[in-house]
């Protein structure tokens, strides 16, 4: 889900609220979802992709001073949170990021995650290490193909031009085929502050 507030810095008019203070929204923001709960915690779910997709967290605290506020995002380490809160830190056992506000207090808290750039399916991808190897062949059989015009007249297997041309045509089409599976299965980043669709 987005949060998606006005343009007012002063009023952004999406503020999660508990008895002990609140949280204003000043940029766009995106949760798996979030929970405000009686005893004063507000509980995001962050987890992957969303954190790394969002990238930056901002939010406007006022916090009372009468009670404790918890704010807890469930997910990846941030690279770093800043703001004035009591205490920030990262709970492995429950894998999340616990901020704690006791004081009386307004300041803004950026908690920020390393953002991913996503622009195809390589790593991840069985086809990557056989785009790879088809590469590797066609440049390395042009390279020695050349060498050995010069110097010879011999042919071998790696300079046949059936093997060139088709290790070309695997490697151009497996590399095509990278890009249009990563565009159709993994959205881009949306930078903070930014309305991503789709």
């Amino acid at each position: 889900m987005t949060v998606i507030p006005r343009t007012s810095a002063t009023n952004p008019g999406v503020q999660l609220k508990t008895q002990y203070g609140y949280l204003n929204v000043t940029v766009p923001e995106t949760f798996n979802s979030f929970t405000v709960y009686a005893n004063g915690t507000i509980f995001f779910d962050v987890k992957f992709p969303t954190a790394t997709q969002q990238g930056t967290y901002i939010f406007q605290t006022k916090t009372y001073g009468n009670g404790t506020m918890l704010l807890r995002f469930l997910g990846p380490v941030p690279v770093s949170v800043t703001g004035t809160p009591a205490t920030s830190q990262y709970a492995n056992s429950n894998s999340w990021q616990q901020i704690t506000y006791t004081a009386s207090q307004t300041s803004q808290l950026i908690v920020f995650y390393a953002p991913i750039l996503t622009f195809g399916v390589v790593n991840g991808s069985i086809f990557f290490t056989l785009i790879i190897i088809a590469s590797g062949i066609m440049y390395s059989s042009m390279f020695i193909g050349m060498v050995l015009r010069l110097f010879t007249k011999q042919q071998i297997f790696l300079v046949d031009p059936k093997l060139i041309i088709v290790s070309g045509i695997a490697g151009t089409a497996g590399f095509l085929f990278i890009l249009v599976v990563g565009a159709n299965l993994i959205h881009p980043a949306c930078p903070a502050g930014y309305t991503c669709n789709g």
